[in-house]
């Protein structure tokens, strides 16, 4: 039996480079560069891509990911960095309310269309192959990404229950990717650490309700300057969320609902005073802040010209129609 590799019949496809290099070059190439790239203050995770990138630039190489020289790399970094790498391609994180608790939910990056379910009932299924080249958009169960939940209380949940968890999914994943479609617009990038940070408050150890309110407020007020700035206008230092709106709207924003407006206005003193925010209306002003950006979003000036979509759809199991909707989810560049 011929052991060696098939050639390659795709000429689009680069053979395996024919650059021999020992362990201990290897090694003293791939420190000066992780050297400069922790210099750049580039991320930990993903570094393994530049570190390989930066290899090929440097030796002049066109090398695939799967080149044997190439796996030496990953391998070389993932010594390095162990889980740092891992990159969190997550929309990001947003907070589910169940029997009075809350719980992280993780909006996963998607790209194309995929159908997302909710159902005790399908927990632990074989939804195929998470890529699929056949047309059939792939599936997956919100209740896998919910962080916290034991096997015994997914199976306890009510059909209420899944659906109303499907409609934080869609609020999450509608206002966190069109901030996301926006990145580039003045202040994005800190109205979505702000997003981030008023989840992550309410969820902690510990939670800072006040704290989590307070950044919501912010991501709204970044969301709507950002709007006035984009109209070439000037900016007044308050932290009066209905007064940055009637400005904007007056410019052509969109008008958000005043109780929207209302749930996410606090004082500064929520910073000082957490016990003076409860835990639903600190929730309630993340999800307001949610809303805002998917409704505002859209109109600021810088755009990716990606699309996403939600809409709702029907199951059968056993021929009976599931109580419990899915979620379909399309994210597509714009024609």
């Amino acid at each position: 039996m011929d052991s060696k590799k098939p050639a390659i019949s795709n000429p689009r496809i680069p053979a395996d480079v024919n650059f021999a290099i020992a362990d201990a070059d290897l090694h003293a190439a791939l420190l000066e560069i992780d050297n400069e790239l922790r210099a750049s203050n580039s991320l930990a995770s993903g570094r393994e891509l530049l570190g390989w990138i930066e290899f090929c630039k440097k030796f002049n190489l066109a090398m695939r990911m799967d080149d044997p020289l190439a796996v030496r790399i990953f391998d070389w970094f993932k010594k390095q960095y162990g889980d740092r790498l891992n990159l969190k391609m997550d929309f990001g994180t947003t907070v589910a309310h169940i029997r009075h608790d809350l719980y992280p939910m993780r909006l996963i990056r998607i790209y194309g269309s995929t159908i997302v379910h909710c159902d005790p009932g399908l927990r632990g299924a074989d939804f195929g192959p998470s890529l699929r080249t056949d047309g059939i958009p792939p599936k997956s169960n919100l209740l896998d990404h919910l962080k916290g939940l034991t096997g015994e209380f997914i199976k306890s949940l009510t059909p209420d229950e899944c659906n109303e968890l499907l409609d934080v999914y869609v609020r999450g994943v509608l206002g966190f990717s069109r901030m996301q479609n926006a990145y580039g617009s003045p202040f994005s990038k800190e109205a979505l650490d702000d997003l981030s940070q008023s989840a992550a408050h309410l969820t902690a150890h510990n939670p800072n309700y006040g704290f989590s309110r307070w950044a919501s407020l912010q991501a709204a007020e970044k969301l709507v300057k950002s709007y006035i700035v984009g109209k070439g206008q000037m900016l007044k230092k308050t932290h009066n969320l209905g007064t940055l709106v009637t400005t904007a709207v007056s410019l052509g924003m969109p008008a958000p609902s005043p109780a929207h407006v209302q749930e996410i206005q606090c004082s500064a003193d929520v910073r000082y005073s957490a016990a003076s925010v409860g835990k639903v209306e600190a929730l309630k002003a993340h999800y307001a802040a949610l809303t805002l950006c998917e409704q505002i979003a859209p109109s600021l000036n810088t755009q990716d010209g990606w699309l996403t979509q939600i809409h709702a759809v029907s199951y059968q199991i056993a021929g009976k129609v599931s109580p419990i909707k899915a979620i379909r989810v399309s994210r597509l560049k714009r024609a």
